[in-house]
C-alpha cells in the first residue's frame, strides 16, 4: 500500500513538473517573440531622422540693427539741454509713503531714546546732588557730636548738668 501511495505521489509530482515545463516554454517563446518586436522598433527609431529647415536670420538681424542705428542718430540729433538745479527738499517728490515710513519711524524712535537719555541724565543729576548734600550734613551732624562727647567727657559736673537740661529741651518730641 504505500508503494501505491509514493506511486501516485510521483505521478502526480510528475504531472506537475511537465505542466510547469510547458508554461516555462510558452513563456520562453512570448519573450523571444517580445525582443524580436522591441528590436524592430530601435531599428525603426534609429531610421527615424527629423530634419528642420536651417533657419535663416540675417534679414531681422539687419533690420533690428537698422532700426537701432535710426533710434540713435535721432537722439543725437535731438539739441541737449543742460540745466542745474540746486534746491533743497523738504518732502519728497516720489516715493513719499516709503520716506515718511522710514523717517518717522526713526525719528520718533530716536526722539525717544534721545528724551529718556536726557531725563535720565537729569535724574541722576538730582541724585548725586542729593546725594553729595546729604553727606555735607552728615560731616556737620558728626562734628558736632564729637564736639558734644568732647565737651560732656572733659568737663566738670555742672556743665554736665548744663548740658543734659539744653539736650533735653531740644530733644525731639
Amino acid at each position: 500500500m504505500e508503494q501505491e501511495v509514493m506511486q501516485s505521489v510521483v505521478l502526480e509530482i510528475l504531472q506537475e513538473l511537465r505542466e510547469v515545463k510547458q508554461l516555462q516554454c510558452k513563456t520562453a517563446k512570448a519573450l523571444f517573440e517580445m525582443k524580436d518586436e522591441v528590436g524592430g522598433f530601435k531599428q525603426k527609431l534609429a531610421n527615424v531622422k527629423l530634419i528642420s529647415p536651417a533657419i535663416n536670420i540675417q534679414p531681422i538681424t539687419a533690420a533690428i540693427d537698422n532700426s537701432f542705428h535710426k533710434v540713435k542718430t535721432t537722439i543725437e540729433a535731438q539739441p541737449k539741454s543742460i540745466i542745474r538745479e540746486f534746491r533743497v527738499l523738504l518732502f519728497p517728490e516720489y516715493n513719499a509713503a516709503e520716506y515718511y515710513k522710514i523717517v518717522f519711524g526713526r525719528l520718533l524712535f530716536w526722539m525717544m531714546v534721545f528724551l529718556s537719555v536726557t531725563y535720565l541724565f537729569v535724574l541722576s543729576k538730582g541724585f548725586i546732588e542729593g546725594y553729595i548734600s546729604v553727606r555735607q550734613r552728615e560731616v556737620e551732624t558728626f562734628q558736632y557730636r564729637k564736639a558734644w562727647n568732647y565737651l560732656y567727657h572733659n568737663s566738670k559736673k555742672a556743665v554736665r548738668q548744663k548740658m543734659d537740661s539744653a539736650w533735653s529741651k531740644t530733644a525731639y518730641r
